[in-house]
């Protein structure tokens, strides 16, 4: 596969191209259609122009044109660290 810009790997990998597509294979949650456990890499249509991708257990993230984010797979609800004062 060649033009990749990142990949995360995790249960299953995503990797985003030069040109902001994202795709994925593996074992584990995917999106955009594709199958459960695929070896061959896809394409996730819905998305395009992504500017960043983040996977961490079993969690995806893509962060899009404008800075909007899509999550998919086993996305956890976010908790403000003890003590933060982040919000």
């Amino acid at each position: 596969m060649r033009g990749i810009r990142a990949i995360g790997v995790g249960a299953y990998m995503v990797a985003l191209t030069e040109a902001g597509t994202v795709v994925t294979w593996g074992d584990g949650l995917t999106a955009g259609g594709r199958t459960n456990g695929t070896t061959e890499p896809g394409v996730i249509a819905s998305l395009a122009g992504v500017q960043r991708i983040a996977v961490r257990d079993g969690t995806s993230i893509a962060v899009l044109p404008g800075g909007g984010v899509m999550t998919w797979g086993v996305v956890r609800p976010w908790t403000r660290p003890e003590g933060s004062d982040a919000s």
